[in-house]
């Protein structure tokens, strides 16, 4: 991935190079990761990139924009409708401006083909499953094209994505360490199942199977679908 990043900024004649990050979800969380309580895998990369020191390196906040709430409501449902926000996109052209790449973990951009000098990858899981027809949409291809790569989570996303610009199937790596039971500081007694993500995951199912054995049980994922009871092998 590191190589591949390298590859696109070659011409680059800075000898500083910046990299901004884009990662909403990452933002607030970088301290769980720290401590072994939240996957290390949900960084994309991004420590393996801080490490290199001939980059300079940046996450954008998109958390830090206040923009009147009625006027992001009605901006999200009318224009921003697939995939993005008014916050990322606002935060991200403002970016640009100051980064010579953007390195979207969350996707492609709606509004990456106004950025005049600064390249974009993004990763990207799978081919659109409808025609975009929205220059607004991040999937249209005039915003694709803008980006100067993609990694892909899948075959079939390599395929269809390197029609816009160089990309790269690299399969997703998991936190072995926090997924074999032994995150940093922790040190269990008892082998656990972890459940993680939000599509599709029936954690109700999970917990009333928990109440049938004594394995500890880890979920991590999105709060408004945590069970209201929770027996106590399950965290």
């Amino acid at each position: 991935m590191i190589s591949s990043l390298v590859g696109i900024l070659k011409k680059d004649s800075l000898k500083k190079r910046t990299i901004s990050f884009l990662h909403p979800y990452l933002e607030g969380r970088r301290n769980e990761i720290i401590k072994g309580i939240y996957p290390s895998q949900h960084l994309w990369g991004i420590s393996a990139i801080e490490s290199q020191k001939e980059w300079i390196t940046n996450i954008i906040r998109t958390k830090n924009l206040f923009p009147p709430n009625f006027f992001e409501k009605i901006l999200n449902r009318l224009i921003f409708r697939h995939k993005s926000n008014i916050r990322i996109e606002l935060a991200s052209l403002i970016a640009s401006k100051n980064t010579r790449l953007i390195y979207s973990a969350c996707g492609p951009l709606a509004l990456s083909r106004f950025y005049s000098k600064t390249k974009v990858v993004s990763w990207v899981f799978r081919p659109p499953a409808y025609e975009h027809t929205s220059t607004f949409d991040p999937y249209h291809p005039v915003n694709l094209n803008a980006n100067s790569g993609f990694f892909c989570l899948t075959p079939n996303a390599e395929k269809y994505f390197s029609q816009f610009a160089p990309s790269k199937f690299i399969p997703w790596c998991v936190d072995l360490d926090m997924f074999d039971a032994s995150p940093p500081r922790e040190k269990p007694v008892k082998p656990f199942f972890l459940a993680s993500g939000k599509t599709g995951r029936d954690y109700h199912t999970l917990v009333n199977a928990a109440y049938q054995n004594e394995a500890e049980i880890r979920i991590i994922g999105p709060s408004i679908q945590k069970p209201r009871v929770l027996p106590p092998n399950v965290n």
